[in-house]
């Protein structure tokens, strides 16, 4: 399993990327990824990628922004965040859950 996680950061690009995708399908096959990448690698090892995936957030939600013409500093909604309930991005919660550093974790 190990052979892959230098692929890691280019795998959680991936996948976010595909958070705000127009497609629903998209969306919730990009959330069942991310739950399988959690599930098979440990949280001390995605910990070392929690900064990259901020910046991702935050590049993403910048770009979306500025495409829809500017919301200021309001909410918006990332897709991949915004699952109907029962299909709630279980696969961040699990990872979250798994790791003792929560810490890390505030987006």
């Amino acid at each position: 399993m190990k052979d892959f996680y230098d692929l890691n950061s280019v795998i959680i690009r991936e996948l976010i990327h595909r958070f705000n995708d127009e497609n629903k399908d998209v969306v919730k096959t990009a959330n069942k990824a991310f739950g399988a990448l959690s599930k098979y690698v440990p949280a001390e090892v995605l910990v070392d990628d929690i900064e990259y995936m901020r910046n991702l957030i935050a590049s993403m939600v910048s770009d979306a922004r500025r495409r829809k013409g500017g919301v200021g500093d309001g909410e918006f909604l990332l897709p991949g965040f915004n699952i109907p309930k029962g299909e709630y991005f279980a696969s961040v919660d699990a990872f979250l859950a798994q790791n003792t550093h929560n810490e890390y974790f505030i987006f």
